[in-house]
Parts: C-alpha cells; structure tokens; sequence
C-alpha cells in the first residue's frame, strides 16, 4: 500500500484541474453531514481521489469529468479507470471502489447499495474484464465496484445545505466554498504526507466547520439581492426540454441543461479564458444569432467553479446589493459570476455602475450578451472580451446530424437550409425543425387569421408585436381597453395566440417569444394596407409606461422603422394629454440619445472619408468642439476639423418643444420628487429652445431637502438652462445663503464665500481643513467634490476655488507642493445631469 501511495500522488501535485473532484468532495462531504451517506470520514487524495470510510469497508473514489459535446462516457472510455481501480483493490483487499462520472454509462448508475455485479449489461461485463485481466478476477472486482453519475454542480450542493441549516441557499455559498476549500487543503496536504496518517475530514469535523461559517456570515448581505428579485442563483439541474426551442425562443440555462443548444466549444472557450483573464465577456450579435445560448453553454461549462446568479433586473439601485453578496461571499473564497443578457434593455442600465465597481473585486466575473445595435449603449463594452457568433458550416452539419438522427428533421442535407438561413441560428434551426423559414411559417399564421376574420387576434398581435420587436412589452389590461374588448374575448384571443407560438404572457404582461420572431410578424402584418407600421407604432406609444419608452423610442427612431414626425406626433398626442414628467424623461432622453448616435454617424463618415489616423480622432473631436485654434496642425487635420464644426446637429428635441407648449412646465410641477424633477431638467441639457419654467414652483419641492438633493436639482437646472438654475438659486434663499448651510453642515469645510477674482470673475470659494488624514477621504478628491457643489449652489460663479489648508490655515502640503489647491471653471466641472 505505501508503494502505491507514494505512486498515486501524482494526483494531488498536479492542482485541481477542472476542479469536478473538489466539487464531488464538496458533495459527498455535505451528503455524509445531512447523514445521507454513512461515511465516517473522508480522504481527499487518498488512494484516489476521495476515500470514504465507511462502517463496512473503505471506498475508493475516482472522480471523472466530462465535457457535454463529448456526450455520454461508453465502455471503452473507461478501460484505464477499471484497471486503476483494480489496483486499488489489490493494495486495499477488503475496500470497494468506484468511477464518479460526470455524464452516464449506458444508464449504469449503481448508488452504493448496489454493485457492478448487479447491473452490468454483457458487454461492459466484458470490457472490465479485459481492462483487470492480470490483476483482479473480473467477478470479484465486478462485486466490489460502484459506479455513481453526479454532476456536482454547486447549486446541488448549496441546496442541500440551506435545506439542512434552514438559512436562504445565497448564505449557505459561504458554506459551501469554506468547505470545499479545506477538502482541497487536505487534499494538497495528502501529497506529503504518509498512507498510514492521511489528512482526513470526519463528519462532526464538518459539523464544526459548517457552524462556525454560521456564526460569522452576515445573512442578510448575501440574500438581500435575491430576495429583492435582482438575481437569483442559476439552476443547473432543472431541464427545460421546450418543444418550441428550435422555432424561436429565448434561452435559458434550463434549455442547456436539456441539451438542446449544441456545444460550440470554440466559443465558448474564447468566453470562459476572456473571464478569467479580463472579467467581463460579451457575446455580441444581431437578433437570432445565438448569443443567450452562448452564455448559458459558458456558464454551464463553469459551474464547478462559478458560483452563476442570473441577474433579471439591473438598476442603479440594484448595484449595492448585488456588491454586497459579492463582498460576502469574498471571505468564503467564492467566485461569483453574474449572467446578464439583453444588455441595452431600460431594466439593464445599472451595468456599466456594476461592472466598474466590480474591478475591485476579484473574485467577480460578469457575462453578458448584447444586440449589435445597442452596444453603443454600454459604456464598459470596451473593457470586455467580445465575441461574435454566426452560424458557421461545421456547427450546421453538426446541427442537421443531431436532428437527423433524432428524426426531427426531413431535411437530407444541410447545405441548402444554411444558405436559406442567413447564417442566423434561429433561422436554421427553425428551417431543419419545419421545413421553411420562420418569416414563411408566420406569414401562413398572419394569413390564416385574415382568411378567417379574427379581428382581435390582428389587433392585438399588431400591438404586441410592435412593442416587442423594438425591445419592450405590454400590460395586458392596457391592452385589452386599447382594442376594445372584453375579458373573455381578451382571454380566448390571446390563448390561441400562445398556442401557436406568437405570442407569450407572463404575470400580465405581454410580449414575443424572440425578438427575431416578432420583426417577422410586424413585417407580415403590416405589409398591405388598412395598417401602417407608423399607426401601430403611435398605439404603442400611447400605452408603454415611462420606464419602457424610452427604449421603444430609441430603437425605432434608430432604426428609422417610421419617421421621425410620426414619432414627434404620436408623444406630442401622449405628454399633451399627460404631462407625465417621468414620460417627458423618457421621450427626452431617447431623442437626445437618437441624436447623439446620428451625429456620431456623421462624424465617423467625415473621419473615414478623411482618412483620419484612430490616434487623431481624440484630438480632432476635442479641437471640433472646443472651438480652440488648430492652425497649428497639418492640413488633413484641420480640413477634418472644419468639416466636423460645419456638421448640423441632429436633435429632435426642439421639434418636440415645438408641438408641446407647456408641457415641461406642466410635468415638472406635477413631479412627485427632487429626483424626478431633476431627471426631466437633465434631458433638457443643451437645448437650444427657451423653457418657460416657474424657479419659485420648482423651489417649493425643494423645501426642507438634504443639501445634496438641492445639488441634485440645482446641476440639473443649470444643464437645462443656467438662467433657470440663477433663478432657482435666488428662490432658495440665495447662493450666499446656500453657501453658508454648507458650511454648517459639510465637516472640514470653513469660509465658503461669493467673490470676484482679478480678472472681474465671479467665483465661488472655500476652503477644506485637512488635518486627520486617517478619518478623511484623499484631499485631492474633497477638494474636487467641494468644487462641484460651489458650482452647483452659486450657479452665477463662473469659476469655483478652494484649497486643502492644514490646522495653520495654510495651504496643505509637503513644502511648496500643495495637497490640492484648485480653481476650476465651471465648464470644466461636468456634472451628473450633463452625462445623464
């Protein structure tokens, strides 16, 4: 036995690998706490790799992972294991032994009750008996042998501890990863030490553990954002074998787990190394391209050593929750990955918050999935491994194989489906599984319900259609009062559309099953005259709430799927009738967004049909909108230049102004909040149309507010209108009053003034005592912050000043190096509102 210990260490000196065997530890560790296994004790890196003690005998464990696309383990797989275990045997005569295997055997599952005796068909009988010949006799080791298939996913693991320990599963993460940290402790301690005195973990030894995890995690930190409803730990476990999944369907991991998304290990192994390496990986795409199942198959193929959340909603106000479980779990050694698909969506707009607090934190991984057409929309795109999916031709023999030998294709080729489906995956998919395209299959649906007079079904599906193919859905109710029909009618219409996949409804609301799905369903029924795309597009318009509308809005003006005066009527019509402020945010910042982007488009035109170097478009931009003289640059660059500052500028706002007199004042005076008010001032920044806006209306909801809030409001005015945040100021009391209340309220802050400076300017000072640095935050960002609010609250300061002064009332530093000292003109202090 000591010469095969010494032997079997190869084992342990060589890591983890993929970590299945630390996770079947983990595993068997919990099952033998809960008492579901009768283990006395267990041997990382023992014989093999996990040795049990049981009553009746040891049992030898080999652990073998598999990867899905390599399907199922056959007889010949596992040869060198039988022989291993053989082995085993021979040096343990009264021990068992067994292979833990990932993916199945021909259905061989013994369990430990039950041996290979037992089970074993005629031809595995055969196979182990040529792979022991020589060492064992094959009946003997037949008696002795187990074979166990555990996919040892965390989640399992984790949910037989918060059953157990009766504490929500996000704690119980922490028990998880402590526990299996010290099996892979003891197993790497297992490679020094001797067979008679093997590092082992006994059952009240993982009692003792788990309690003390117990006693020191702070619960509420690591469920708050699953019980808020922002993420929610993935399922690994559960299939979702979905009849329509080759029609058009979202992905979800339940689909992966069923093993309907066919492997594309390429892929999925540029995502899983872009984590690893950078953190943040994309899978970018236009609808249909595969990009949800791309995530879900890297996610899966991780599980072992990601702990996966799914997060449903991403806010601002999610972000500190979703850090908190990040930071809990930190001391347990976990890490943590969040899947996030549908970047660009209005409930994802708290990303780019998450992904930079999250460069703090290394045990945090972020996988997402974006449209091609809304990447533009995440800022911290760049900061991420990207990778682009199509439907390349050894994945679509692939594909046809599959369905062929499953009969669920008639096609006898694949090439012809692949041509036809425009390397989209859905398209494919859809093709082989019905024998046309999705575009001709929904076209014969639409067409029957004309044929036959459902009137309801159209009209409703006009409606659902449109909202969803341009990223949002409806509210049910909503919708049945716009068509005008009752309940029943409502009900019998919407269940048939269900039924045939072209429609789906959840918790009241209704939307398309696939993005892709629904584009074919605007374009069918829209195609012939009495509707118009533009008419539905106003319907829509009409009914989405504020949180949804901005992007419906974005989207269609980006794609110029209607014009724009359609779009500019149809919320002309909506804010005239409700001055909704939150609706006035939403219709705002879609078109300075829409502006934003058409302008871009113009420039980068100029900059290609100039040749412009990538390395000069910094320096141009800069120089165009400066309005700072560039004569000293070559000719090339400033012909640029001039042609980029002789670019109108695209804003459809003051076309918007133009039809809603009013409004603005009207939403502003019925805003519920400070926030609310200052995000309908922030979408009027750089309007070039005169607002008609009451200062003393807009001070009266600002009565009693926190100083910050009043910074809030007071940035967001001067974005819209300087003249309206002087206004506003004066209505509050004045800047000077302002001043002094900060001065009473912000610790380390003295003598904040009004003043004029040499040069006739009136500015905004003060002054920050730096004297504890241990209970401060850096001088030179206090400094900055106090800058920002002598801005804010003095609006009519052209520069604000203010230094770092020691307990002398002399400016901080060490010599003649000040700490911070600064004097910033007001447009060089961007606020929150301006990048709204």
């Amino acid at each position: 036995m000591d010469e095969l210990w010494a032997r079997s260490r190869a084992g342990s000196h060589a890591g983890r690998g993929f970590h299945y065997q630390d996770a079947v530890a983990t595993e068997l560790a919990v099952l033998a706490w809960r008492g579901e296994l009768a283990a006395l004790s267990l041997i990382p890196e023992g014989l093999e790799d996990v040795s049990l003690e049981l009553a009746a005998h040891r049992l030898h464990l080999q652990a073998k992972s598999r990867r899905e696309h390599r399907g199922d383990f056959s007889d010949g797989d596992l040869a060198d294991g039988w022989r291993h275990l053989a082995e085993r045997l021979v040096a343990d005569p009264t021990s068992h032994v067994g292979l833990v295997l990932e993916r199945p055997l021909a259905g061989v599952d013994t369990g430990l009750e039950r041996t290979l005796a037992d089970v074993a068909s005629p031809s595995l009988r055969k196979s182990v008996a040529a792979a022991v010949g020589g060492l064992l006799d094959a009946a003997e080791f037949l008696a002795r042998a187990h074979v166990l298939v555990m996919a040892a996913e965390q989640t399992t693991a984790v949910t037989l501890l918060a059953e157990r320990l009766g504490i929500a599963p996000a704690s119980c993460m922490a028990h998880y990863a402590i526990l299996r940290t010290r099996l892979a402790a003891l197993a790497d301690e297992n490679g020094v030490r001797d067979a008679a005195d093997p590092a082992a973990l006994t059952v009240p030894d993982i009692a003792r553990l788990l309690d003390n995890v117990t006693e020191s995690v702070d619960a509420s930190a690591l469920d708050e954002a699953v019980r808020s409803g922002a993420c929610a730990l993935v399922d690994f476990q559960t299939a979702v074998a979905d009849e329509r999944f080759y029609s058009g369907v979202d992905v979800v991991a339940g689909h992966v787990v069923a093993g309907l998304p066919l492997p594309r290990p390429e892929l999925t192994d540029a995502l899983r190394d872009g984590l690893f390496d950078q953190r943040l990986a994309l899978a970018v795409g236009p609808s249909g391209a595969g990009k949800s199942a791309l995530i879900w198959l890297t996610a899966y193929e991780t599980r072992h050593l990601v702990l996966w959340y799914r997060v449903s909603r991403l806010g601002g106000d999610d972000v500190p929750a979703l850090l908190r479980l990040v930071r809990g779990l930190k001391p347990a050694g976990a890490i943590v990955g969040f899947v996030i698909d549908d970047l660009g969506r209005d409930d994802r707009v708290g990303f780019d918050a998450l992904v930079e607090e999250l460069r703090a934190e290394p045990g945090a991984l972020v996988l997402g999935a974006c449209r091609q057409e809304d990447l533009f929309l995440v800022r911290t795109a760049n900061d991420a491994l990207q990778v682009c999916p199509e439907l390349e031709p050894e994945l679509a023999e692939r594909i046809w194989l599959e369905l062929r030998d499953g009969g669920s294709t008639g096609w006898t080729e694949w090439r012809e489906p692949y041509e036809r489906s425009e390397r989209l995956l859905l398209e494919y998919g859809h093709l082989l599984t019905e024998g046309e395209r999705l575009e001709e299959t929904i076209a014969a649906q639409i067409s029957r319900r004309i044929d036959e007079r459902r009137v309801v079904e159209l009209d409703l599906l006009r409606l659902v259609a449109t909202a969803d193919a341009y990223g949002a859905d409806l509210d049910g109710q909503a919708v049945m009062g716009a068509i005008g029909v009752g309940a029943v009618d409502m009900r019998a219409a919407l269940e048939r559309l269900v039924a045939e996949h072209l429609v789906s409804e959840r918790d009241g609301r209704l939307g398309g099953l696939h993005e892709l799905r629904s584009r074919y369903i605007v374009a069918e029924i829209h195609r012939l005259p009495p509707a118009t795309l533009a008419a539905s597009a106003r319907r829509v318009i009409e009914l989405l709430e504020p949180r949804l509308l901005q992007r419906f809005l974005t989207r269609v003006l980006l794609e110029q799927a209607v014009g724009d005066d359609d779009v500019l009527v149809a919320l002309a019509a909506r804010l005239t009738r409700d001055a909704d402020p939150e609706a006035l945010t939403a219709a705002l910042q879609a078109l300075r967004v829409v502006g934003f982007r058409r302008n871009a488009d113009k420039w980068r035109a100029v900059f290609d049909e100039e040749d412009a170097s990538p390395t000069n478009v910094e320096l141009i931009t800069y120089f165009a909108i400066s309005g700072n003289d560039y004569s000293m640059f070559p000719e090339a660059m400033q012909r640029t230049i001039e042609r980029v500052r002789g670019l109108d500028y695209a804003d459809l706002r003051p076309a918007l102004f133009s039809r809603i007199d009013g409004v603005v004042a009207r939403a502003l005076a019925q805003a519920a909040d400070i926030a609310t008010a200052a995000a309908a001032l922030a979408a009027l920044a750089g309007v070039a149309a005169p607002l008609a806006i009451d200062a003393g209306e807009l001070a009266k909801l600002a009565a009693d507010a926190p100083l910050a809030d009043l910074r809030l409001l007071l940035e967001a005015a001067d974005a819209a209108d300087p003249a309206l945040a002087a206004a506003l100021a004066e209505a509050l009391g004045g800047s000077a009053a302002l001043l002094k209340r900060l001065e009473s309220e912000q610790p380390w802050l003295r003598d904040a003034r009004l003043d004029i400076d040499d040069a006739g300017q009136p500015i905004a000072a003060a002054e920050y005592v730096y004297v504890a640095e241990a209970h401060q935050p850096k001088a030179h960002d206090a400094v900055v912050e106090l800058a920002r609010y002598l801005a804010a609250l003095a609006p009519a300061a052209a520069v604000a000043v203010c230094r770092a002064v020691d307990a002398t009332g002399d400016t901080a530093g060490l010599g003649d190096v000040p700490l911070a000292d600064k004097t910033i003109d007001r447009v060089n202090l961007p606020t929150r509102a301006e990048v709204a």
